[in-house]
């Protein structure tokens, strides 16, 4: 059981508390009322948070229920569009292989963060000292076929 999973951006609550881990948002779902528990979108919450904590399940489709569920029956924000949404992607900075490369290479030994094999692989064959240089590292990961 991984309930110290972290969401990737913690789930700011209508008090200003924060659900950061599946244990704070599991936590959260026990201590609703009974017949809240039983509603459909809280029931589809739960199920994603313990398949995400106990059966390895995709921690995304968690985040996703939980946020889905504390939003259901609550107005749309004025303003609120997908055009809005995807500017707000769009203007945060993309993280290069390098920078995924380094952020995996330095998490905590109990972090479930991971990267996928075309990075990690084009970066283990490059020499030790060519893993600090940005450029070779992206230019690696680039050229990977897979092999």
């Amino acid at each position: 059981m991984i309930w110290t999973r972290r969401f990737d951006v913690p789930i700011v609550l209508d008090d200003g508390s924060t659900l950061v881990t599946l244990q704070d948002a599991g936590l959260y779902v026990t201590n609703l009322p009974a017949a809240k528990q039983k509603e459909p979108h809280w029931q589809t919450a739960a199920g994603e948070l313990l398949s995400a904590a106990e059966r390895g399940g995709i921690l995304m489709l968690a985040e996703i229920a939980i946020r889905q569920a504390l939003a259901h029956g609550k107005p749309k924000p004025p303003g609120g569009s997908a055009e809005k949404g995807r500017e707000e992607i769009q203007d945060r900075p993309m993280k290069d292989a390098f920078d995924q490369w380094w952020e995996w290479a330095r998490k905590p030994l109990d972090s479930p963060l991971t990267i996928p094999a075309s990075i990690h692989n084009p970066i283990m064959a490059l020499p030790e000292d060519d893993r600090q240089d940005r450029q070779k590292v992206n230019e690696a990961v680039r050229q990977y076929d897979g092999r």
